[in-house]
């Protein structure tokens, strides 16, 4: 899910270049006369940051719970997975 996310916001992205480019040409009045469509794309795009973000939050819970459940067993666990938890304290939420 989170993939699809990420997918859907670079499409919109990609999507906004020709607007990028017309604004420096005509400036303003290019971002006005073409304000409708511009508008619908910054909404797709902020939708799909709102997606991204709640696909990402959505992920980091199951990372922490699996991250609880390997400290309760950390004596169980492999060398690999001892280096997971560590990596996460890297993690900027």
């Amino acid at each position: 899910e989170l993939c699809s996310h990420l997918d859907k916001f670079c499409f919109f992205v990609v999507a906004l270049r020709p607007y990028q480019q017309l604004a420096a040409a005509g400036g303003d009045a290019a971002l006005c006369w073409l304000r409708r469509s511009l508008n619908h794309l910054l909404q797709e795009l902020d939708k799909s940051l709102l997606q991204l973000r709640q696909a990402r939050l959505a992920l980091m819970h199951v990372a922490k719970k699996h991250l609880q459940d390997l400290a309760k067993r950390i004596s169980e666990a492999e060398e690999l997975q001892r280096r997971w938890m560590q990596s996460l304290r890297h993690v900027d939420e």
